[in-house]
């Protein structure tokens, strides 16, 4: 099995004659968002246009909360945030958006609560006035004891919705410390029966940070981190399935850092599928830094236009010094753009996006 989760490495630029350049222009700096604090930033863009983005921050509380800011002018100056998720005595995080046919918006983050046992749960609230207020909908997992669940990511499956999610509970796996990527079903009575997408104690792993995007033929594609690997503390993953629910395909590891046994990671990935297929990953990692650890990482971004069998070499969106970083990064593609989000701690703290437009023959 490790063999074949190891089947696709990270192929250069060079020998492929292929370039991030051929597909994405960058505008030349990035905009701050939120400058006072937040993180893991994630992007949602209305059936009105109207632009979301949900990260952590306290907002003036004892715990992290969700924290929505609004743009109705192309994301290019954005509102106050405003608290759209809360739970007394938890750490609300990973927001996540969908909006409804009836254009309900869904938010679903996670909630822990730590101590001898975690208290974790993944919640969803919901908006009727287009993300202006959030009340609680429901409960879409919860668990008990040693680790948790993580990091929720919505996307349509045909007619339904789905929800992604980390779980390293007991319940899950056991005291192996692997971790699984499991979804469930909205269903007309709440949240359907577990599937379980990547099994960690078969791919021995902590599996993590799943983000789910659809293929023009149908299929989906899936990006995770994954540690598998001993001389890597994380390097980052993709699958595909032929309809969102079978994920038994081999997963393939599409990026490692570029230095080995050196306690170096590659993690927290996004993905996103531009027109014709085109595969963006991003990612953020310690690999250029004089040290290890999320607080001295940056976010890179890879594209890929033969479904994942070679890779660009990375572009770094947010410049940060030595010492600094650029980390839980996310992505967004709509209106011919792509959206690269972070939260970074220079120049000063804060929610930051940079653009990026598709290059004419691109799409072709």
């Amino acid at each position: 099995m490790i063999i074949l989760v190891s089947a696709i490495i990270l192929a250069s630029a060079g020998s492929t004659g292929f370039s991030q350049e051929d597909v994405l222009s960058w505008e030349e700096r990035s905009h701050p968002v939120y400058q006072a604090g937040g993180a893991y930033p994630r992007m949602y863009r209305l059936q009105n246009g109207t632009y979301l983005i949900g990260f952590d921050a306290s907002l003036g509380g004892k715990n992290a909360r969700i924290a929505v800011a609004k743009s109705t002018d192309g994301t290019k100056k954005w509102s106050q945030p405003v608290v759209a998720a809360e739970k007394e005595g938890y750490d609300c995080a990973n927001a996540n958006f969908i909006e409804l046919d009836n254009g309900d918006i869904l938010l679903a983050y996670r909630a822990v609560k730590g101590g001898e046992k975690i208290d974790a749960k993944i919640l969803c609230s919901v908006s009727h006035d287009g993300g202006e207020t959030f009340e609680f909908h429901s409960t879409i997992v919860e668990t008990y004891g040693r680790g948790g669940v993580w990091e929720p990511h919505f996307i349509r499956i045909g007619e339904k919705i789905a929800v992604f999610y980390a779980n390293d509970s007991e319940s899950a796996v056991g005291s192996t410390g692997f971790q699984n990527i499991e979804f469930k079903f909205l269903e007309e009575g709440g949240w359907g029966e577990t599937h379980i997408a990547s099994n960690g104690n078969e791919t021995r792993s902590r599996d993590g940070m799943p983000v789910v995007d659809k293929l023009s033929d149908g299929r989906y594609v899936m990006a995770i981190e994954a540690n598998q690997f001993p001389d890597y503390v994380f390097v980052v993953q993709i699958k595909f399935s032929p309809d969102g629910i079978d994920w038994s395909d081999d997963l393939k590891t599409v990026y490692r850092p570029n230095k080995k046994g050196a306690g170096k990671k590659a993690g927290a990935p996004y993905i996103c599928v531009l027109p014709g297929d085109i595969l963006v990953v991003s990612f953020q990692t310690d690999e250029d830094a004089t040290e290890n650890g999320d607080g001295r990482s940056t976010m890179k971004v890879i594209v890929s236009n033969d479904l994942g069998k070679t890779w660009s070499e990375p572009f770094v969106p947010f410049y940060t010094p030595d010492g600094y970083s650029a980390i839980w990064n996310g992505m967004y593609y709509a209106d011919d753009t792509l959206y690269a989000l972070t939260s970074a701690n220079f120049p000063m703290g804060g929610v930051y996006l940079r653009r990026a437009k598709l290059t004419p023959e691109s799409g072709e």
